[in-house]
């Protein structure tokens, strides 16, 4: 929900290609690899003692709502009611920053992401030769 409404935000802004790849790339992609990041751990099902905390319920509640309630009252102010049509981005000259200016930062993400997902799959993957070597 954060991700698609980000995306309306850029649609706002008049950045229709950003939104676009918001949802394609993150929405579909990311977001996919976190789910079976989760689906492939063999985590405890079931309520947990420890992480449960009944006290703080109401106040997370009230904070939550709270932080809703002004980020709602700052876009409401932000974009009142008024439409102004830009000419929006152009694809070719954003494909042309991000490929010469942010390469770096672009490659960097994609190694980032890599390294979690194969981080992931070696702690969720239970291998039974290491378990008999820990055992002897």
């Amino acid at each position: 929900f954060t991700l698609a409404t980000t995306a309306v935000l850029f649609i706002l802004l008049s950045a229709e290609f950003v939104a676009l790849v918001l949802i394609l790339v993150y929405i579909g992609a990311v977001i996919v690899l976190f789910l079976f990041g989760v689906m492939i751990t063999r985590a405890p099902l079931g309520p947990n003692a420890e992480l449960d905390n009944d006290q703080n319920k109401l106040l997370a509640a009230v904070i939550s709502l709270s932080i809703f309630g002004i980020f709602t009252y700052i876009l409401l102010q932000t974009f009142d009611s008024t439409v102004v049509i830009s000419e929006g981005t152009s694809t070719k000259l954003l494909g042309e920053i991000l490929l010469s200016r942010f390469v770096f930062p672009f490659e960097l993400v994609s190694f980032v992401l890599l390294g979690a997902l194969i981080g992931g799959i070696t702690l969720a993957r239970k291998d039974n030769a290491l378990m008999d070597e820990d055992q002897i």
